[in-house]
């Protein structure tokens, strides 16, 4: 069965921005990120608002971050991926324990990180936008 994140006969991923070439569109994705980044970010910081902790905050993120590049921006892939390293293979986590694992993940997170009233915390590093002084 075809990958259908990737281009045909490629291991490129189906990209908005009809990009065929791998080093090319990682490029682009980052340059494209980078700037979405830097948008949701002064978004939260003039609502005085923090990013929330939790899996459907973490998908709307993605979703700002890669939705210029990517028609599925901020949805749970639907196959199983994997990576090779220098330590190997690593295969990532199963489709249909993508919420699950990350519900998990992000409990551990806000155990040791603490909520927003605590997002201070030395210990941690946190995406809350720090509010300008006048």
């Amino acid at each position: 069965m075809a990958d259908p994140y990737l281009i045909p006969d490629t291991f490129v991923l189906r990209n908005k921005l009809g990009i065929t070439d791998a080093d090319v569109l990682a490029r682009a994705e980052y340059e494209i990120v980078e700037a979405s980044a830097a948008e949701l970010l002064e978004g939260y910081r003039v609502a005085r608002r923090p990013l929330q902790v939790s899996m459907p905050a973490w998908r709307t993120v993605r979703k700002a971050l890669f939705r210029d590049v990517y028609d599925w921006a901020g949805e749970y892939r639907s196959v199983f991926i994997s990576k090779e390293n220098f330590k190997g293979k690593s295969d990532f986590c199963a489709p249909d324990r993508i919420g699950i694992e990350g519900e998990r993940a992000l409990a551990g997170l806000k155990a040791r990180c603490g909520t927003s009233d605590e997002r201070r915390s030395p210990t941690c590093w946190t995406a809350w936008p720090t509010p300008t002084s006048p």
